[in-house]
């Protein structure tokens, strides 16, 4: 990871190995059902998780059909029962 670089997307399924992650990289894993790499928990990194992008994808999705604000966390909640 270059010492500019202040976000990581790990957009793969593949496990990837990720060298010098610093506490003040956001780190974002786009699989949803995927841990976060231990390097980027090691690293104290700042780690939104797959999970938590598809919840609010959903959630923006659902307001722009319907107008109506969707409850972020349910939705969490919700896709995380379901892929367990």
């Amino acid at each position: 990871v270059p010492p500019e670089a202040a976000i990581v997307v790990n957009a793969t399924t593949t496990p990837l190995i990720f060298g010098e992650l610093r506490p003040n990289v956001f780190f974002a894993d786009v699989a949803p059902a995927a841990a976060p790499p231990r390097a980027a928990m090691a690293a104290g990194c700042c780690i939104i998780d797959g999970l938590e992008i598809r919840a609010v994808q959903a959630a923006i999705d659902f307001r722009s059909l319907t107008g109506i604000e969707a409850d972020v966390e349910m939705l969490r909640e919700a896709l995380d029962e379901y892929l367990s």
